[in-house]
Parts: structure tokens; C-alpha cells; sequence
């Protein structure tokens, strides 16, 4: 018999910690208790851990879905978003049970939004009628012969967490800025910047506190802000190790040209970077790395929605660049 429902803290935080490093892997962040507490404790609109849903067989846990709760403006007012990630179930009853407790990650939300869904689970989700949200994936290599090195180390039980040098990295930076620390000034300006959207989409109502604690709380994934000392230009960068590679996410880029872009590239091979990956919503920005050298990634992933309303989305309403919870700035 498998029931449904919130996790509970106090009881059952060892037992799901252990289901996931069985699924992800003994270094995958998913079984991180400070992923846990950063989601359901730290997060300004969250609802605490009845936001993170469970399968049990008796006293073990055999699923979970995550979920990160964002508020929406839409076009007839306030909304919910509950941002789908890291859905699993045990392999000998992955079809009935997994498809319930998607059904109940978005029984209680407006919104559910699920980036990131690897083929063939992207059949679940048509089936269950969330429509696809259109976005590109890209990469580009930045240090090709490093990326072969750390990935065949990585097949031999090599690799690790990622360390950057900040103060060594920022010092060398001009004329870009890069901090992990940014002020309310820099916050307010990303804020404003994410919050765009068109008429008739719901957007993420994005302030400089839900920001912080997004992609600058010192107990979340790890991001730097760069921008450009000589113009406008910003770009949100994630760092980590993605199967044993140093990898740089470009996740939020505004107001950047192609002489920041290749600016950017520079700074990310000092900061380690092996790969550049970025995903985007935007078409412009999609264009704008492609014209820099990075191409399309055909890799079998899908976004979806599911609600009436369209949404606006930035990388900053998904999980991706999650494995910069392991990097330790200096």
C-alpha cells in the first residue's frame, strides 16, 4: 500500500536523504540536508516542508517530488507557482504512484512548473495535459581538453566539489565586477529586469530578498553576479561540477552585447570553467550566445506547464545550475 503526503521534518528527513542518494547518486546535492533546509525553511514564499511531498511504503520512503513555491502576478491578479523538480519514485512501482503524486504537486498551486523533463517522462506530462514552455538549451566549450580530462578522471571516481577563489577571481575581472555578495542596488536591478514579461503571461514577482535567498543565500547553489564596470550589462552565473566537469551556467543575462558576452567567456575560463551550459526562455538572448559560438543541445529535455495562464520564466523559476550547491567560494 503507498500513501501521499507531506514530509514530515522531524520523522522522516534521514529516511528521504537516504532514498535520494539512492536515486541521485551518493554526490548529487538532491540528498544534501542543506538543500532541505535552503527549499522549505530559508525560502520567503514558501509554505515550510508541506511543500515537499512524499510516497511511503510503510515506514519507508519510495518518492518524492520537490517543490519551490514563487508567487505570480498574472493578468487578473495574484497567483501560485510550485516549481516541479526532482521527481522519483522506486523502479517497481514507477507508473501508478508517480503519476499520483505529480497530480498532487499541483492539486494545491495555480501554476505548476516543471523545467528539465528527460524523455520519456515527458509523455506523463502531455497525458496529463501541462503544455510544453518553449526554451532553448545551449552549451559551449570553454576549455575542451580540461572538459575530456575531468570527465574521464570523473569515470575513475576523480572529480569532487568545485573550489573558485573569489577575491583572486574579482581581482582579475576589470573591466567586469563579479561578486557572490551583491548590494540591494545590484539586487533591485536584476529584480526589475526578471519581473518583465508580456501581456497576458504570469511572471515571478521577483524583490531583491526573494532574489537573494534564490541565487546569493550563502546556504543555497552558489552564484556570482557579473557585470560590466563600463555599461549595463549583468549576467547571473552558476558554478559547479556536472558528472565530474567544471561547468558555468550562464542562468539570467541582461542588456549584454557581443563584447560582453566574450568578456564573460574569458572570466568563466579563469573561474575553472571547463563547459559553458545556459538555458533560456528568451529568443533574443538564445540568439545572442549563438552568435558568440554556442549552439543548440538536442538532449531530449522538456519544460511544462500546467494551468490556465502563460508564464514568463527565467532560469531563476527552475533548478538548473542546483549542483552549485557543492561549490565552496574562497
Amino acid at each position: 500500500m503507498i500513501s501521499f503526503g507531506p514530509l514530515d521534518p522531524e520523522r522522516e528527513t534521514d529516511r528521504l536523504i537516504e532514498a535520494s542518494a539512492a536515486e541521485f547518486g551518493a554526490e548529487g546535492y538532491q540528498q544534501m540536508r542543506r538543500y532541505l533546509d535552503w527549499l522549505y525553511r530559508a525560502n520567503p514564499a514558501g509554505r515550510g516542508y508541506a511543500d515537499c511531498l512524499v510516497a511511503r511504503r510503510g515506514e519507508a520512503i519510495v518518492g518524492a517530488i520537490h517543490r519551490m513555491q514563487l508567487p505570480l502576478t498574472g493578468p487578473d491578479g495574484a497567483l501560485s507557482l510550485a516549481v516541479l523538480h526532482n521527481h522519483f519514485v522506486a523502479d517497481d512501482i514507477r507508473s501508478g504512484p508517480g503519476v499520483l503524486l505529480l497530480r498532487r504537486a499541483v492539486k494545491d498551486v495555480d501554476i505548476g512548473f516543471a523545467p528539465g523533463v528527460q524523455a520519456p517522462l515527458d509523455g506523463i506530462y502531455r497525458r496529463l495535459g501541462f503544455a510544453e514552455q518553449p526554451g532553448w538549451w545551449l552549451v559551449r566549450p570553454l576549455r575542451p581538453f580540461l572538459a575530456a580530462w575531468q570527465a574521464a578522471r570523473a569515470r575513475l571516481g576523480g572529480g569532487g566539489s568545485l573550489r573558485v577563489d573569489l577575491a583572486r577571481l574579482a581581482a582579475c575581472a576589470a573591466p567586469l565586477r563579479v561578486t557572490g555578495e551583491p548590494d540591494t542596488g545590484e539586487l533591485t536591478r536584476v529584480a526589475e529586469a526578471m519581473r518583465v514579461a508580456a501581456p497576458g503571461e504570469a511572471r515571478v514577482d521577483w524583490t531583491p530578498a526573494l532574489l537573494r535567498w534564490r541565487y546569493f543565500d550563502p546556504n543555497g547553489p552558489r552564484h556570482l553576479l557579473v557585470s560590466d564596470s563600463t555599461g549595463s550589462a549583468m549576467a547571473v552565473v552558476a558554478l559547479g561540477r556536472r558528472r565530474g566537469v567544471a561547468t558555468a551556467r550562464v542562468l539570467e543575462l541582461f542588456d549584454a552585447d557581443a563584447r560582453f558576452v566574450r568578456r564573460l567567456h574569458r572570466l568563466l575560463r579563469r573561474a575553472g570553467a571547463a563547459v559553458g551550459l545556459s538555458f533560456t526562455a528568451d529568443p533574443a538572448v538564445a540568439d545572442l550566445l549563438k552568435g558568440a559560438g554556442w549552439r543548440v543541445r538536442g538532449n531530449g529535455t522538456f519544460s511544462f506547464r500546467g494551468g490556465p495562464v502563460p508564464l514568463a520564466v527565467s532560469p531563476g523559476a527552475t533548478d538548473v545550475g542546483f549542483e552549485a550547491f557543492r561549490t565552496m567560494f574562497r
